[in-house]
């Protein structure tokens, strides 16, 4: 899974090369940046996930159990052909919408995942300390 994680790290995601696309298609490169984004956080969650079950059950071996984040509803991907047509038949304003919800999306994400990342950091110290 290490793979996929590396992998989307790797994707072309040139921020100088989509503004330039932005500015001369507009609102499509935007819509497909959104759709990009959202595909790369549900391939970045599933990948995360397995990661996270190997080494609770690694540090568990090693003596110092973490508890592993909480298994909430796995994100799926948007709905992006009805998403644009939504946006398309309300002049645009779905947009904003839809960019709220990745937003929201990205930000529970990491919210979700802070408390098993300080765990896994405190584990790590006191292995290193002992």
């Amino acid at each position: 899974q290490m793979r996929v994680l590396n992998g989307l790290e790797s994707e072309f995601r040139d921020p100088a090369l989509w503004l330039v696309i932005s500015i001369v298609t507009g609102a499509v490169a935007q819509y497909i940046g959104w759709i990009l984004i959202d595909s790369d956080l549900v391939k970045h969650e599933a990948a995360e996930r397995v990661i996270e079950t190997e080494l609770c059950a690694i540090y568990a071996r090693l003596g110092r159990p973490i508890t592993p984040p909480a298994l909430t509803e796995v994100k799926g991907r948007h709905n992006a052909a009805g998403r644009i047509v939504a946006a398309l038949a309300s002049c645009g304003i779905y947009g904003f919408w839809w960019l709220r919800d990745l937003m929201n999306e990205g930000n529970a994400h990491f919210t979700r995942n802070w408390q098993f990342e300080d765990e896994l950091a405190r584990a790590s110290q006191s292995l290193l300390a002992a």
